[in-house]
């Protein structure tokens, strides 16, 4: 342009000197998915019955004492529970021909409940079979004061 006050040609100032551009990453954008309208629940839709529906029933009332169930039982097993447990193991292990393990599970049956015969009669069989037979006539023995007709 012209200077209006001088008449003078004006130019422009001059520009800085550029600074190598170095590469940049080309960034994309990736499109942005607008939100979708929200759509009407549909009212859900019941599971074809497998067996008939009977007519609702009136709920009978529950007694004072009953508290709601409980997911976990945190009591203690009782003499009974541990005794089928510790049988159930040792039969496992003689299954698998592992006598010495299932006389450590049949001794624990016998701590628990001396009168029980099985735990008496499966460690004489252990004894049997691991050529122990003095402990296993000890433990038939045991039986036999327990049930004298027994013939196992």
């Amino acid at each position: 342009g012209i200077n209006a006050e001088y008449g003078e040609p004006v130019s422009s100032p001059p520009k800085p000197a550029e600074k190598p551009v170095s590469p940049k990453p080309v960034k994309t954008e990736t499109p942005v998915s607008k939100p979708k309208p929200a759509k009407t629940p549909e009212p859900a839709k019941p599971a074809p019955p497998t067996e008939p529906v009977k007519p609702a029933e009136a709920p009978k009332a529950a007694p004072p004492q009953s508290q709601p169930q409980k997911k976990t039982d945190y009591r203690m097993p009782t003499k009974e529970e541990q005794y089928a447990k510790f049988k159930d193991q040792g039969n496992a292990h003689v299954a698998k021909q592992q006598y010495r393990e299932a006389l450590r599970c049949y001794d624990k049956c016998i701590f628990l409940n001396k009168k029980k015969l099985p735990a008496n009669l499966n460690s004489a069989l252990c004894h049997l079979k691991m050529e122990n037979y003095k402990k296993a006539i000890a433990c038939a023995d045991e039986v036999l004061k327990l049930e004298p007709s027994n013939i196992k």
